[in-house]
């Protein structure tokens, strides 16, 4: 004997709530891609998984004389660019601007002082070898935390589906 099913779904409901849906998953999407950027330089992995090229032992010893209790990983000493502080202090890696309903963007920063240092440690200059270390949109794949990302995405399209539902 055949069971019949009767869905009543209300697109005009799901239409209004999806935007804040959407933007919780950017703001998780955000903060994933922060805390990947952080734990890769602890790991001292560029953002495509490959490892960082060693510092030259000139910029060891610099650092050494300056007192660095990390002198030998690259893009840690004073934890001001990448770091691990609050978002609070913008020090390292921080979301600057979330997401909400009605502006669906999100930014990852570092403080305003450590900016071009930044580009030059990213897209390495002169004497300096590009160490990836921060994503840049548009341009680099996301390998790292692939599967974190798609599950947010999964869970967000479920969320939108259900919230249809009569």
């Amino acid at each position: 004997m055949p069971i019949k099913v009767r869905k009543t779904f209300d697109f005009a409901l799901m239409a209004k709530r999806a935007p804040q849906f959407t933007a919780n998953a950017i703001n998780d999407i955000s903060d994933i891609l922060r805390d990947d950027m952080k734990s890769g330089v602890a790991r001292r992995e560029t953002i495509s998984g490959a490892k960082m090229e060693p510092l030259k032992s000139s910029t060891v010893r610099g650092k050494r004389l300056k007192g660095s209790a990390t002198p030998r990983i690259p893009l840690l000493d004073t934890g001001r660019m990448v770091g691990a502080g609050a978002e609070r202090g913008r020090t390292g890696i921080f979301v600057s601007q979330r997401a909400k309903k009605g502006n669906l963007r999100a930014r990852i920063t570092v403080p305003q002082n450590r900016q071009l240092i930044g580009i030059v440690h990213n897209e390495g200059e002169g004497d300096n070898p590009k160490r990836r270390f921060f994503y840049i949109m548009g341009v680099d794949r996301i390998k790292r935390p692939r599967a974190k990302l798609d599950i947010v995405l999964k869970n967000t399209t479920a969320k939108i589906a259900r919230s249809a539902h009569k």
